[in-house]
């Protein structure tokens, strides 16, 4: 057995006791930091949401600074949660108008952004750099990298252009809680057949009616909006009158929705009781012809890879467009904040910051453009994925 694996065993057996402790998030393996510097040393990563003094922790409340013999690596990670565009939005309404979670950092002095990398480099070979609302436009055929979501959700990523493993059909993967609405397959969230959207729901609205729900639906049919705007809020009205029931007489023209992309395919049901290893589904697109495979500002999957320690990373999403960041940690069990509450994943992968709201979904590649993970959460310090080879495995889909 080699140290690596020994490190995983000292974690897993010591996971539970560590999540007994305040502050402390989730537990992996990674090599052990130094001012923010992977220094190759392999520890027992310990993620909590903020760091605290040793002095204010009760002594039964420290992270120990060994782990059968193996050293311990304290990561600030931040508040986890499901990257969903929705919950950003809620946040830019509380900070006030025109101000965004990301621009409030850059006012201060610790972090401008995810780190750009790809077609956002300025140079003289380069095309025009990709701009992020390149990302949230309406495309035919819809790409991975762009705005996509289920329609009563707000948006997120198209991540990739898979293949069913016993039809060879195409189909959109990104996230459940993207396009299954964050179903645990019993409460009536979503169910197949339902249509996906590109791009996502929030950003075909456009204007000030983000959230078209029932309650503001007149409002904005009254209003002085772009012709746009009341097709999507009448084409919600008949997909959610369709979804109830309601006789065919009693439906809104769903035509008028011009955005329909996709219908929900499969999904893995979250788990309540149990840990989750995924947050994933697929979508079958209406017809072939309305999707393509390769991700804006990125280009063609050039098939899989097992993550690694220290490796530089990169994605392409609604909301960040195309950045980078390293893996940090490894086989981590962790706890996610969804609409429903906390859901515990296990074996998943940690990465630096490099998402925000709706860039859920994302397909993450290694420099050599093989996809390694599925972006599903995150925080302003961390992002979270799913390794791919649990996604492909639990969808029984391929990356061709």
């Amino acid at each position: 057995m080699g140290e690596a694996d020994k490190v995983r065993e000292s974690a897993e057996r010591s996971r539970r006791e560590l999540l007994k402790l305040p502050n402390v998030v989730g537990v992996g393996v990674g090599l052990k930091e130094v001012s923010g510097i992977q220094t190759g040393e392999l520890a027992v990563a310990v993620l909590v949401e903020s760091k605290v003094p040793a002095a204010q922790l009760a002594q039964n409340e420290a992270v120990p600074r060994l782990v059968d013999g193996f050293p311990t690596d304290v990561i600030e990670v931040g508040q986890l949660r499901a990257l969903d565009e929705l919950r950003d939005l809620d946040e830019r309404r509380a900070l006030g108008p025109g101000r965004s979670k990301s621009s409030a950092r850059q006012s201060g002095p610790r972090r401008s952004g995810p780190r750009r990398s790809g077609p956002h480099q300025s140079s003289p070979r380069q095309p025009k750099p990709l701009r992020p609302e390149d990302h949230r436009r309406y495309l035919r055929p819809a790409c991975p990298g762009t705005s996509i979501g289920h329609y009563i959700v707000s948006a997120g990523t198209f991540g990739a252009l898979v293949w069913d493993q016993r039809t060879g059909d195409p189909l959109i993967l990104s996230n459940n809680h993207v396009l299954a609405n964050s179903t645990n397959g019993r409460d009536g969230r979503a169910r197949k057949g339902d249509l996906v959207l590109q791009p996502g729901p929030h950003d075909a609205a456009l204007a000030r009616y983000d959230d078209l729900t029932t309650s503001n639906l007149s409002a904005a049919m009254s209003s002085p909006a772009s012709a746009a705007l009341q097709e999507v809020a009448a084409g919600r009205a008949a997909l959610a009158a369709e979804a109830a029931g309601a006789p065919k007489a009693q439906v809104v023209n769903a035509q008028l929705l011009n955005f329909r992309l996709a219908r929900l395919e499969r999904y893995v049901p979250f788990r309540t009781r149990k840990s989750n290893r995924v947050d994933c589904a697929v979508a079958r697109p209406l017809d072939p012809d309305l999707v393509r495979g390769e991700i804006l500002g990125l280009g063609p999957v050039k098939g899989t890879a097992e993550a690694r320690l220290g490796a530089v990373v990169r994605k392409s999403g609604r909301t960040t467009g195309v950045t980078q960041a390293r893996v940090r940690t490894m086989h981590v069990s962790l706890r996610i904040m969804y609409p429903q509450g906390f859901l515990a994943f296990e074996d998943q992968i940690v990465c630096g910051y490099m998402s925000e709201g709706g860039d859920s979904g994302a397909l993450v590649l290694d420099e050599e453009n093989r996809a390694i993970g599925l972006l599903f959460a995150g925080s302003d310090k961390a992002t979270i994925l799913n390794p791919i080879e649990a996604v492909t495995a639990a969808l029984k889909v391929s990356l061709k």
